[in-house]
């Protein structure tokens, strides 16, 4: 397993499995496997060690990007947007008790698909 793989490298790196150990135990207190899935392969486990070790404060681990969002204001409508929405809605009032049926999101789900495949 990948954290089976960290610790061992953990271990390979570090001066004593004393050290090792207990450095384990500050990234992983729980000893659950998901913690370690932060580190793309063993290698990366490295600098957090170098710096533990050093008695610093570990390296930041890297976070995504903000997803940059597009303000509505920019978005355009189609050109047919009015005559989608009235048969929508037609469709809507047309099976409305079958949608009455369905759990929220997948009703949802059925009329913006009808919007967008009239």
């Amino acid at each position: 397993m990948h954290s089976d793989q960290c610790r061992e490298f953990i271990h390979a790196n570090s001066p004593d499995f004393h050290l090792a150990t207990e450095f384990i135990q500050t990234l992983d207190p729980d000893r659950e496997d998901r913690n370690w899935q932060k580190f793309q392969s063993p290698e990366d486990t490295l600098p957090f060690l170098k710096a533990w070790l050093a008695g610093d404060e570990m390296p930041s681990e890297r976070k995504a990007p903000e997803p940059r969002l597009v303000p509505a204001k920019n978005l355009k409508p189609p050109q047919n947007l009015d005559a989608a929405l009235k048969m929508t809605r037609e469709w809507v009032e047309e099976n409305r008790t079958r949608l009455a049926t369905l759990p929220a999101m997948d009703a949802v789900e059925e009329v913006l698909n009808r919007l967008s495949h009239p």
